[in-house]
């Protein structure tokens, strides 16, 4: 007999309720690479620019619970990305169906150029950037609720993550106001 308001099955037998089977878990990494960064032939300081990016990936298909990744635009005067580069942008890239292997996506950054540059300059894009400096191996094992939240707004790239940045060239022109003072007129009498 069992109650019309019992979820549960009453059994007779409760010993032959699991059953193991071997089974092989491979991991899957993605490889995202930036391939193509570029901007206008001219860009002018304090002035927004558009920087147009091409990012493949190298790797397995990214996983399906991943939603959405960022994308992060860099300036710096130097052609080796370091503590002069400037954060200048990000795109979040919805991830819609997923990437898979040999896969592309091109998008555009708007971004506003510092104030007061002039000169060479190199834009760096780093693909699936953290913006929380997450540095280290990827996460492997351990609490599944975080590790699932983590990857739904990043991708998986295990070890293969440190390729994900490109580099491209371009001028900045100094383009400013000049404003100098031309004429002064002081009212007569004492200034308070």
């Amino acid at each position: 007999y069992r109650p019309a308001t019992s979820p549960q099955v009453v059994e007779t037998d409760e010993t032959n309720n699991t059953r193991t089977v071997a089974a092989e878990v491979t991991k899957s990494e993605a490889d995202l690479v930036v391939v193509a960064v570029s901007a206008p032939q001219q860009n002018f300081s304090g002035e927004r620019t558009t920087v147009q990016y091409t990012v493949r990936n190298d790797g397995a298909p990214t996983w399906d619970g991943t939603r959405r990744w960022t994308d992060a635009v860099w300036i710096s005067p130097d052609p080796v990305f370091g503590s002069r580069a400037r954060l200048i942008g990000s795109v979040v890239h919805s991830a819609g169906a997923g990437l898979g292997n040999g896969e592309s996506y091109t998008a555009e950054a708007e971004v506003t150029i510092p104030a007061g540059f002039d000169g060479p300059y190199y834009i760096y894009v780093f693909a699936d950037y953290d913006p929380w400096g997450f540095a280290g191996p990827e996460p492997k094992s351990g609490d599944n609720s975080y590790v699932r939240g983590r990857y739904s707004c990043t991708v998986y790239e295990g070890l293969l993550g440190s390729n994900n940045m490109g580099r491209g060239e371009f001028t900045v022109t100094y383009r400013e106001p000049d404003l100098r003072i031309t004429s002064l007129t002081l009212p007569e009498g004492p200034l308070l």
